[in-house]
């Protein structure tokens, strides 16, 4: 049996197959029955004695069933655009909600009340920074706490705000609209603070398992700002009044986060998913985690290793951001006076928006038939630079009103072009980066790889929604 086995002449040999050594060392010590390495001091051996030695453990990859896990994780990717997309969306309902109540049922959009004009500048403010504080609290601490234990709470108190929320459509609050506005940007804080804390928790959960995981919540995300636009357009077909659309939003919102809490707590049960979050020994390039050896990893070490793709991941978000839906949401159709309905109700919810939306479902899905694979840092990193064009070429469309710039590209087709390349563009290069990252470290660096990235693209976000107003200005 020996001469089936090959040797190399070394002046040491290690024992990595579960067993006895000759000397009654049992390897798989330090951490049950994982294998282990022997201390410099205990290696031993004769020169011939073989490297490796047959009977070693087989480790068989466990089968998603039917892509359950996968499917989940695409589920996951659309609930975490809930707090912002889909409130967002839902411009008609808190517009009726915050109206001038003294002049009845109506809502005059030439007349706007305070509470009217500053709600979508509150709701940014209300939104982004509680989300950044939260992500960078996340990854320094998180790691701490249990992901079970955090992303079920996480997703049960988004769950509740949802709740909370669409039980409030039906409620009359017109006689103490301060005290609700106080209310919805109260709500707005903790949806964030929680929705944040499950993004970056989910996002690292898919560093964790093989790249088309997380390629499946990506695609996710972009998917669940697609359903919010079409959402948007059923209702303005559907003559729907304000109270109407924005149950249907919250409603719908509020279904998928109860099945999300399901999808969650069913693949804990799977013996796939289980296996990749607690085996590392599993994991294709190491047999100690980072619990095993207890070692604590500086994130400026962690950013040095990924920093292209981060910055690429804060460009492509903070350039997306200064013009949508900031600039996008201004632009009118070359035929806005002509009185139908594609130039007036329709061209914004589906140029702006479903277009959008459209392509950055389909960049995200092009990544992975014709992707920028390892050593493509550079390249993605450039790409995601040279993107800034878009901010003067949007600019230039049709978008009213302005003071200071003229209008270039007035024709429809030119500016649908251009959202589109924005869209597929965005959803590319996110992909790109998000997937890329995680594959540059360690297995178990990898969830707090993914949750930095989180924290890169909530900056971007955060970033560009404070360059948005400066590039209205402008125009």
């Amino acid at each position: 049996m020996d001469h089936d086995v090959p040797t190399y002449r070394r002046n040491f040999s290690t024992t990595l197959a579960l067993g006895f050594d000759s000397r009654g060392k049992t390897a798989g010590t330090l951490t049950g029955s994982q294998p282990c390495v022997i201390p410099a001091d205990e290696v031993f051996g004769d020169s011939d004695e073989p490297l490796l030695t047959l009977g070693a453990s087989v480790h068989v990859l466990p089968v998603d069933k039917g892509s359950f896990v996968k499917y989940v994780f695409f589920l996951f990717g659309i609930i975490v655009m809930l707090p912002t997309v889909y409130l967002m969306t839902a411009s008609d309902y808190w517009m009726y909600k915050f109206r001038n109540v003294t002049a009845g049922p109506h809502v005059n959009p030439k007349e706007k009340t305070a509470l009217q004009a500053n709600f979508f500048a509150a709701f940014g403010v209300f939104t982004n920074v509680p989300a950044l504080a939260t992500i960078c609290v996340t990854v320094m601490f998180a790691h701490r706490v249990e992901q079970r234990t955090r992303n079920f709470f996480s997703l049960c108190a988004v769950a509740a705000i949802f709740i909370m929320l669409t039980v409030f459509v039906e409620v009359d609050t017109d006689s103490w609209q301060y005290g609700f506005f106080v209310l919805v940007m109260v709500a707005l804080v903790v949806l964030n603070v929680f929705g944040t804390g499950f993004q970056g928790g989910i996002i690292g959960l898919a560093s964790l398992l093989p790249p088309e995981y997380m390629h499946s919540s990506v695609i996710g995300m972009a998917v669940g700002g697609l359903l919010a636009s079409f959402l948007q357009i059923l209702s303005i077909s559907w003559h729907s009044n304000p109270t109407n659309a924005g149950l249907v939003y919250l409603g719908f919102g509020t279904a998928l986060l109860v099945a999300g809490l399901f999808g969650f707590l069913a693949i804990q049960r799977t013996e796939f998913f289980q296996f990749y979050l607690q085996n590392p020994a599993g994991s294709r390039d190491g047999m100690i985690t980072y619990e095993d050896i207890g070692v604590h990893v500086s994130l400026m070490v962690l950013f040095r290793r990924v920093w292209r793709e981060a910055v690429a991941l804060l460009l492509v978000l903070c350039i997306t951001q200064c013009v949508f839906p900031a600039v996008t949401a201004l632009v009118v159709s070359q035929d806005v006076n002509s009185g139908s309905a594609w130039s007036g109700r329709f061209f914004i919810p589906v140029c702006s928006y479903f277009l959008y939306s459209a392509g950055d479902v389909c960049g995200r899905i092009v990544s992975s038939y014709v992707p920028l694979g390892d050593g493509r840092a550079n390249l993605i990193l450039l790409l995601s630079g040279i993107r800034v064009a878009f901010i003067p070429l949007i600019l230039l469309c049709n978008a009213l009103p302005r003071n200071h710039l003229p209008i270039v590209f007035e024709n429809d087709a030119i500016y649908i072009a251009l959202v589109t390349m924005l869209g597929l563009s965005n959803g590319y290069l996110l992909s790109s980066a998000m997937i890329l990252a995680p594959k540059k470290v360690e297995s178990y660096l990898q969830e707090r790889t993914g949750t930095m990235m989180t924290g890169f693209l909530l900056a971007g976000l955060a970033l560009g929604s404070v360059l948005s107003v400066i590039v209205v200005k402008i125009l």
